[in-house]
């Protein structure tokens, strides 16, 4: 990989906004017509990243209105839980399968509020339960109240962003 000098890149910014065409700037520069290609149509510029607000790292964009996290904490406290795997968490939420509109509309929830993740549904007792299961990497940022052992064995405190 080359590196070249700012004046040369600048000198074919220059000689492009002009209108003469790669192969002429090459030429002219001495650099590799594909440089002066990358240089017109930059492919390698970083798109900006989200972060997480609470452990800084790189994360996929989420939709939260106050009344959907409100809506899905409860369902997480109620029906949730939280699973750490390698690189990933996923949180599973168990419904009562005959109430069809209750699992529609908190599927709907995951997806509007997880809109570049995929949001799965089982049916893993005979039709009685249904399971709909999400994979996303910073679960346990937004739900605190995660950690060891029953949720019911634990005190469940809200924090002040929470509230």
């Amino acid at each position: 990989m080359f590196v070249y000098a700012a004046t040369l890149h600048q000198a074919a910014l220059a000689l492009i906004a002009e209108g003469v065409n790669d192969c002429e700037v090459s030429r002219r520069l001495g650099v590799p017509r594909t440089t002066v290609r990358d240089w017109r149509n930059p492919r390698y510029v970083p798109k900006p990243r989200e972060v997480c607000w609470r452990c800084w790292r790189p994360t996929r964009a989420l939709l939260f209105s106050d009344a959907d996290y409100a809506e899905l904490l409860g369902l997480y406290l109620g029906d949730g839980h939280i699973s750490a795997l390698a690189r990933t968490e996923r949180l599973r939420i168990f419904l009562d399968a005959r109430h069809s509109t209750i699992v529609d509309d908190t599927a709907a929830l995951l997806r509007r509020c997880f809109p570049e993740n995929r949001v799965g549904r089982l049916l893993p007792r005979d039709d009685r339960m249904v399971v709909l299961w999400l994979y996303y990497g910073h679960l346990s940022c937004l739900f605190p109240q995660h950690g060891p052992g029953k949720k019911h064995d634990r005190p469940i405190t809200l924090e002040p962003w929470q509230e």
